[in-house]
């Protein structure tokens, strides 16, 4: 189940491993005379770092213990796997010795990993790992490749939860696929026109919600709530609990960049931009779900419904943060809005 659970997890950030994902030679000694700067470039040891100190200095803000979740990561680079900061005994790897620019121990194996990869995942010793190929592999400027990297460190944060999995699979959304490929593949009616429709509406409540002034947000608010109970019940009860998962898994994860940028903007201009550009890519994606609709969007949908959803609960429900773990694997019950039943206005 490790195995699965190791694909399962990487599945959730969107990603699949190369087949060779699980091979890789192991390391008793040092490789040669390697050193850490020939196999990761410190201006990349940097960023990592600074994807750490920003968690570190503005994770308990927005998430209880983010601050403190694991951090071991791997950078895949040409020809290695890079380790720096595990969370434990690692094997497999040649020791490097500590890093002065990150601060944390290094390792090195040969590469395993695909050099595309922006993954969290059980990747070494079972730990939730953070696995990444280098900016330019990811074809990303350095400022958005350590927010990547900040994403990736929430979900190593969800993982480390120790309800996580039990609640995965309590979803029994699988089918019987252990792979876990039903994260990406899960046949959700995206193209009925029913729910086109409704989905259409939802997203249009979402925007106007998100645009209402103060002393009309909650009003607004439960506008959206009804639409998006009608979303729910355009689908079965089984869709509907695969996309609400979506939301808490990565929706919620996209509102993460955002507020940790904030966050972090309050003393940091690079940080409030980015901040400004995650606010604008939200609207700008919701407007272009509208248009294009559910059927052309698919699964990406969840990533600007649930980041709207995070920003419209800061509003509204501002200690809907509390319930994260308490109420997992679904964003729904944080508005604290009655649920619609079946025929129910109509």
């Amino acid at each position: 189940m490790i195995a699965a659970r190791l694909v399962l997890v990487a599945l959730c950030a969107g990603l699949v491993l190369a087949s060779r994902a699980g091979a890789g030679g192991s390391h008793d000694d040092p490789i040669g005379a390697a050193a850490l700067d020939d196999v990761l470039e410190p201006a990349v040891r940097a960023l990592v770092a600074e994807a750490f100190s920003v968690v570190e200095r503005h994770g308990e803000e927005v998430w209880p213990g983010f601050a403190a979740a694991p951090r071991q990561i791997v950078v895949a680079t040409p020809g290695h796997d890079v380790l720096l900061c595990p969370d434990g005994p690692v094997s497999g790897f040649a020791p490097l010795g500590p890093d002065p620019v990150s601060g944390c121990e290094a390792y090195v194996r040969d590469l395993t990993f695909p050099e595309r990869i922006a993954a969290s995942f059980p990747a070494v010793e079972g730990r939730p790992t953070v696995v990444i190929g280098l900016p330019a592999f990811l074809q990303a400027e350095p400022f958005d490749w350590t927010v990547t990297v900040v994403h990736e460190r929430f979900h190593q944060y969800q993982q480390a939860w120790p309800g996580y999995y039990a609640a995965v699979d309590a979803l029994d959304l699988a089918g019987g696929d252990e792979g876990g490929m039903w994260m990406l593949n899960y046949p959700f009616p995206y193209d009925e026109p029913q729910v086109e429709a409704a989905f259409d509406a939802m997203a249009g409540m979402l925007l106007a919600a998100l645009d209402a002034p103060d002393d009309g947000v909650e009003e607004a608010a439960a506008a959206y709530w009804a639409a998006r109970e009608a979303a729910r019940l355009s689908v079965p009860e089984r869709d509907w609990r695969y996309f609400e998962f979506q939301l808490w898994n990565e929706g919620l994860s996209r509102w993460t960049e955002r507020a940790i940028s904030e966050a972090a903007g309050r003393h940091d201009p690079d940080y409030a931009a980015h901040a400004e550009h995650e606010r604008l890519s939200m609207i700008n994606s919701l407007q272009a779900l509208r248009q294009d609709g559910l059927g052309a969007w698919k699964r990406s949908a969840v990533y600007a419904i649930g980041a709207g959803e995070g920003a419209l609960l800061e509003r509204i429900r501002p200690g809907w943060r509390a319930a994260y773990f308490a109420e997992p694997m679904q964003t729904g019950s944080y508005f604290r809005f009655d649920p619609v039943e079946p025929g129910e206005g109509r």
